[in-house]
């Protein structure tokens, strides 16, 4: 058992004894490349399946994999995050470029992107009599039979699943690659009852459409809170026969070639949101786990705002071999996520860069905006201190916008890049914190097949991966979630964010680069090389020194230096350097 050195409690924070370091296989940046390109070679000749390859950025994981999958005879289909990742992976996969819709290709693109964030299908109701298809530069990029790189909206395309390419590539992933939302307000829900009304095989479905109306106005006007799952589903069967209703209009689809008839003779730009058949699709399913009796996860989400539809994309379905390529998604998300059968290599790599970090706080989006104990501006001391034109700051995008002029950039942003590979120096300002109440909603409908996802949790204290020079360790108080698939993607958002920021100065090709963490939130798979508080990290970069702060380092240097201080030194020292 450990002993605790009794620390008080608002500080959030306390040290322990008896600390044993985790125990991880650390391997070279040579080994870890060619580990890249065993998984990749392994699972491209696979018929089926998912492997995920993991490694911190600089590691060169996009750009081997694309080298490795050149080598073979293999189509591929490679997805980015962002156009600027194209010309690298282009260049080193051999492939063509696919570009989304715009205006440089494709005439009708002010309407057709109307359309598309309605959810509408370009293709029936646009493309098959648009007069400039045969000269359109968007779809002749498809008639090219080499590998391509396109954007990971891709994802949702044909190409997936009609085994045109051997081999799928998703490079960069976060919870959106598979949770896409649909917002639908309430002028979309009355546009869609006037679209219904001189239809008379559509009374269930006005009927169905008019109860989410009152309930979002009511939840609007704040007579209700979110409404979601059991919750929704209780409201709807307390003002209609929503069972009778999904029944006759799932079993008989009449009403779909009427409502398409009402459609084409529209104005394009006029129509609302495309949700009709995705609702009683998911209606449908929820109404059945709503008849047994327990919480389930839900697709729905109904506020003042609107109601949000969740388009989950399941991958474990696609019969190509896929490769998804991310350096924070953890074995937990993995094996939720794709399956238990899924190949993982997400080696551990040390950097001997130093990399100092507070123990104080996490310093959250909240406290860094409003600052009511005065610590923001402590800290921006602290990053004005360490600014020298070689050195980037990162924090939460409202801070970035407010306080950083240049040299920085926010969490969640710029995956992938080498812009800040030329820096010296990294300064986190506060935690990436995503949040809870937001993030929960996401998560339920991912795993909308699986167990209720709980959000109970309580503070508990975790340990970071670090030993003082005398064995002792510190541990910080956190908010921890007790379903361990949500508190997965909160480290994913959180600390494996965080470590994303920290590589993207490439530390582990350069240990001189420094790293400094002013948030107290563990990071995964880097070891600070000291934590101190901030009062310590202010001494040391001589900002101010607080009388505490000075009668420690007294008595630190008297033992270095003599083993041992009188009360009478420590008097007299205090009355030197203490005001």
């Amino acid at each position: 058992s450990k002993d605790e050195i009794l620390i008080p409690k608002k500080t959030g924070w306390r040290r322990v004894l008896n600390v044993d370091l985790l125990e991880e296989e650390v391997q070279s940046i040579e080994q870890v490349r060619q580990g890249i390109r065993d998984i990749v070679t392994t699972a491209s000749s696979m018929n089926s399946g998912i492997s995920v390859v993991g490694s911190p950025p600089g590691s060169g994981k996009s750009t081997i994999s694309a080298d490795t999958l050149r080598q073979t005879d293999l189509r591929v289909l490679y997805l980015v995050q962002r156009h600027d990742l194209f010309d690298d992976i282009i260049q080193h996969l051999g492939a063509t470029p696919i570009y989304g819709r715009s205006n440089k290709n494709c005439p009708e693109f002010e309407r057709i992107h109307k359309l598309g964030e309605k959810g509408w299908s370009i293709a029936q109701i646009v493309c098959g009599t648009c007069p400039s298809r045969q000269k359109c530069d968007y779809n002749r990029q498809f008639n090219k039979k080499s590998s391509w790189v396109a954007p990971v909206q891709y994802l949702d395309s044909k190409h997936i699943w009609d085994k045109s390419f051997d081999v799928l590539v998703v490079d960069e992933v976060s919870l959106q690659t598979f949770v896409r939302k649909q917002d639908i307000n309430l002028e979309d829900i009355h546009y869609t009852i006037h679209l219904l009304s001189d239809l008379s095989e559509t009374n269930g479905l006005i009927s169905l459409l008019s109860s989410l109306s009152r309930l979002v106005a009511g939840s609007r006007e704040g007579h209700l809170e979110c409404l979601s799952g059991r919750d929704l589903l209780d409201s709807l069967h307390q003002e209609i026969n929503l069972s009778e209703i999904l029944e006759e209009y799932n079993n008989n689809k009449l009403w779909k070639g009427h409502l398409e008839e009402k459609i084409h003779q529209a104005k394009t730009e006029s129509l609302p949101a495309n949700f009709l058949e995705k609702l009683l699709e998911i209606l449908a399913f929820e109404d059945l786990l709503y008849h047994h009796g327990s919480p389930f996860n839900s697709r729905l989400l109904l506020r003042g705002k609107g109601l949000t539809l969740y388009h989950v994309r399941d991958l474990r379905n696609i019969s190509i071999p896929a490769i998804v390529i991310d350096g924070t998604i953890n074995e937990v998300i993995a094996q939720n996520v794709f399956g238990n059968e899924v190949l993982i290599y997400n080696p551990t790599m040390k950097t001997e860069a130093e990399l100092i970090q507070v123990v104080d706080a996490g310093y959250g989006k909240g406290s860094l905006m409003t600052d009511r104990s005065g610590t923001r501006d402590r800290l921006l001391q602290i990053v004005d201190k360490l600014s020298d034109g070689k050195t980037v700051s990162c924090s939460v995008k409202p801070f970035v916008k407010r306080f950083f002029k240049e040299d920085s950039f926010y969490y969640w942003a710029q995956r992938g890049t080498n812009e800040y590979s030329g820096y010296d120096r990294v300064v986190l300002v506060g935690g990436a914190n995503p949040n809870p109440q937001e993030l929960i909603w996401d998560v339920r409908a991912l795993y909308y097949l699986d167990d209720y996802v709980s959000d109970a949790g309580g503070y508990s204290w975790v340990r970071h991966n670090y030993m003082e020079p005398r064995g002792g360790g510190i541990e910080v108080r956190r908010y921890v979630y007790e379903d361990e698939r949500f508190q997965s993607w909160i480290d994913s958002l959180s600390s494996a964010e965080m470590v994303q920021a920290i590589h993207r100065i490439r530390p582990m090709l350069d240990s001189n680069k420094q790293i400094y963490v002013l948030s107290n939130i563990p990071l995964i798979q880097l070891q600070p090389t000291r934590l101190l508080q901030l009062e310590e990290l202010e001494a040391e970069l001589g900002i101010n020194e607080s009388n505490k702060v000075a009668i420690r380092n007294t008595v630190v240097e008297a033992v270095q230096l003599r083993g041992r201080i009188t009360r009478i030194e420590l008097l007299e020292s205090c009355r030197e350097k203490c005001s």
